[in-house]
């Protein structure tokens, strides 16, 4: 049915090179929608996922409510004659090889572990997109953070569902560019409450906000156990600022980095 389409519509080809900037991109991916939206005119912006405007997941959420958003169906994405497709390196991989099978320039994007890693995707999205000037700009801003709290605090982060911020992360590298060491050890994927009360960090911090679903971390976060150890109360630092690499990964530093000592 999908190669049929692609026949009918003449789009079965080589992919063509781009003479300038695109100007009709499509993201599938929430964390390509972020550089995106930070990167690309409106009017170059043919659509972002449904994902980008929510604001839990997503740090320009206000700016993708401005332009067109599409489901990552195959169909949809033709019809929406992109001259580049940003995909990520786990994104369906049918649907991007039909899409490279349509003629349609399609760039993935890999999963930055840590912030060096972001000021390089900055540099190459900012350059791709059309914007150099900007994704420079960008990639300087990450570099150029602060230097690490003076006092630095032993941080328990807490995931939805319980699972931690584990070794080789980019939550980990967030949490050590604001001068903090993340609770967490080789091969453990999760914390529990047993833990938290054994090891008594000196700040617990979680994405959960009080418009969160029901989570089981947020079930031990209620827990007594935790009020009669006299752990602090946790901090919020919200998932957009963190869940991808991009423009939120600054802003978290800063949270995390104005954690109050004990």
């Amino acid at each position: 049915m999908i190669r049929g389409l692609l026949l009918a519509m003449g789009l079965l080809a080589a992919a063509p090179a781009l003479a300038g900037p695109p100007q009709r991109i499509v993201s599938m991916n929430l964390c390509s929608d972020q550089w995106v939206l930070e990167f690309a005119a409106p009017e170059r912006i043919a659509a972002v996922t449904w994902l980008a405007r929510d604001p839990r997941m997503s740090f320009h959420a206000v700016r993708a409510a401005a332009v067109p958003v599409n489901h990552g169906r195959t169909e949809e994405l033709l019809r929406l004659q992109p001259d580049l497709i940003l995909a990520g390196s786990y994104t369906t991989r049918a649907t991007v090889r039909l899409l490279r099978q349509a003629g349609i320039a399609v760039e993935e994007l890999d999963v930055p572990s840590t912030l060096e890693e972001v000021a390089a995707q900055a540099r190459r999205l900012g350059t791709l997109l059309g914007a150099p000037e900007a994704g420079e700009r960008f990639a300087a801003r990450i570099e150029a953070l602060p230097a690490p709290a003076p006092h630095p605090l032993r941080v328990a982060v807490l995931r939805p569902g319980g699972s931690a911020a584990g070794r080789g992360t980019l939550l980990e590298s967030l949490v050590a560019a604001a001068g903090h060491e993340s609770l967490s050890a080789p091969g453990r994927t999760r914390l529990d409450l047993e833990m938290l009360l054994r090891e008594r960090p000196d700040a617990i911090v979680t994405a959960l906000d009080g418009d969160a679903p029901p989570a089981e971390a947020t079930l031990w976060l209620q827990h007594p156990a935790l009020r009669h150890a006299t752990l602090r109360p946790p901090s919020v630092l919200p998932g957009s600022l963190w869940i991808c690499a991009g423009p939120g990964n600054p802003e978290a530093v800063a949270l995390l980095a104005a954690l109050p000592s004990p």
